[in-house]
């Protein structure tokens, strides 16, 4: 599988690693008046390095596409024995990755040349305030920061999720948590690709299971809401589910040998009449490979 991984770098003529960020968000306007933006941090491993990055491809939701090198968005941190002071870090925003897209969300690969790189995406809610010292400096806002993925999911995965209440209108005051999830999928092909996500709830008696197909377009992308929670109210009775946490994974099976990448969102809100603001504060995390063992799979 990783060949076919070697095949879709060399049609984007990647000439060095590539760093995957599966999402960043440009000003995009959220559930409970949450407002998403995006900062990268990009810091040079050796300071002595010349690095050169450059966007490869990009995932958006109706499609994407495979960037020209010569004229794709590229930008450079280099280094001379004459410049003390020559940068070892950036800061670079979504509307920066996206430009050219026309989208405010999606997945970007980034090229780089020249040097090994830490590269951190922090996707904050910006509603309390926005970026302190303008867009170059610290967002002030809600947010937590993942990593760049490094190489593509080969077969089945899974992502870990903790459900809560949430409605279509606003939290309700008599739940236990206020979280909501998201699995978010990337294909990085230039053919379509289709997934199988199983949710296997961990709650007291669960044992059924909820299962989603979703088609994405070539170098495609989505962030797909995936409210067991709801589906786990209707199946068991108020005193079960408010007295057990909800806890559970989902399974993440391509129904194809295509390389991919997920992961999983999952954003608290506080609740209507908390002593503080009301936030939304995200947490995401790549999907792990290998596949867990489902309910229908066990022996009885």
């Amino acid at each position: 599988m990783l060949a076919l991984w070697a095949v879709a770098v060399t049609a984007s003529a990647a000439a060095g690693e590539l760093y995957v960020l599966p999402v960043v968000a440009d000003g995009v306007a959220g559930r409970f008046g949450s407002l998403w933006e995006t900062q990268v941090r990009i810091v040079k491993v050796n300071p002595n390095d010349s690095v050169v990055i450059r966007r490869a491809w990009v995932c958006l939701e109706g499609g994407g596409f495979v960037d020209d090198p010569g004229t794709a968005p590229a930008w450079e941190l280099p280094w001379s024995p004459d410049d003390y002071w020559a940068p070892r870090a950036m800061l670079l925003t979504a509307a920066e990755l996206l430009v050219g897209t026309g989208a405010q969300t999606g997945g970007v690969a980034l090229d780089v040349e020249g040097g090994e790189l830490l590269i951190d995406v922090s996707i904050v809610d910006v509603r309390l305030g926005g970026f302190v010292g303008g867009d170059r400096a610290m967002p002030y806002g809600i947010g937590q920061a993942y990593s760049a993925a490094r190489a593509p999911l080969e077969g089945a995965s899974h992502v870990s999720w903790i459900g809560g209440c949430y409605g279509e209108g606003d939290i309700r005051d008599d739940c236990d948590n206020h979280y909501r999830n998201n699995v978010g999928l990337l294909n990085p092909n230039p053919e379509p690709l289709v997934f199988e996500l199983t949710a296997l709830p961990f709650v007291h008696g669960a044992l059924a299971e909820s299962d989603e197909f979703i088609s994405l377009p070539p170098y495609g992308w989505r962030q797909a809401e995936f409210p067991l929670n709801e589906w786990i109210m209707v199946l068991y009775s108020p005193f079960s589910f408010w007295s057990f946490p909800l806890y559970g994974v989902v399974n993440v099976d391509p129904q194809s040998d295509l390389p991919y990448f997920a992961y999983v969102s999952v954003v608290y809100t506080s609740p209507v009449g908390a002593s503080t603001p009301r936030i939304s504060d995200p947490h995401f995390q790549l999907s792990q490979p290998g596949y867990i063992m489902e309910h229908s799979d066990m022996p009885w």
